[in-house]
């Protein structure tokens, strides 16, 4: 009798621990191993990360960086600086990118309207303030142009220049003795003040 019951004792144990021991593999195949929580919230800040230090530096880029062949303008406005302007009525951009009105003018048609006040060191030529000393259209004077190849230094032409066809150099420019009234027929010699050049003789 007592061999029997450490036998079913045995035997009741044994069944237990398989049970137990099935139990454990199943739970493991139900409810596999949770991963770590903070994996995929690292993995999301990091990709966040990317994004913004690529998108950055676009969304910083200043205007003047973008190029004219960026931008699409609607009819009647021009691409200047990464911005679409009416080059007709626009200031700062008086019939051409670039091109701004003196304080006091006016863009009308493209050109710079009004009476402007030009800024020390500067002159008005025409319809715009000119720093006679530096300006190769107006150097010296707002008559007086450089000749290709030339730069205006201290308002002199200086440089090693080719007249072109019809013009003579006199002094620091070329010029056409047939009508310029400072040269008239030659170098030097300027009409009487009213008077103009005409086929390189003084008239008026």
């Amino acid at each position: 009798m007592t061999n029997t019951s450490a036998a079913t004792r045995t035997d009741s144990l044994g069944t237990r621990a398989r049970g137990w021991r099935m139990t454990v593999a199943l739970s493991k195949r139900v409810s596999p191993e949770r991963p770590n929580a903070r994996g995929p919230l690292s993995l999301s800040v990091t990709l966040l990360a990317v994004l913004v230090a690529c998108a950055l530096p676009l969304l910083l880029a200043p205007a003047s960086l973008l190029a004219a062949g960026d931008v699409t303008c609607p009819t009647g406005k021009t691409a200047c600086d990464g911005r679409c302007v009416n080059v007709e009525v626009n200031a700062k951009n008086c019939g051409g990118c670039g091109h701004a009105c003196e304080p006091g003018q006016t863009c009308t048609s493209g050109m710079c309207m009004g009476t402007a006040s030009c800024a020390a060191g500067k002159i008005m030529c025409g319809d715009v303030c000119v720093n006679l000393t530096k300006n190769r259209k107006h150097c010296g004077n707002c008559e007086t142009a450089c000749e290709p190849g030339q730069t205006c230094e201290a308002g002199m032409c200086s440089g090693k220049a080719g007249c072109q066809a019809g013009k003579v150099m006199c002094g620091n420019g070329c010029f056409n003795l047939a009508k310029n009234a400072k040269n008239c027929g030659a170098c030097g010699h300027a009409c009487a003040a009213g008077a103009t050049c005409i086929s390189g003789v003084c008239s008026g």
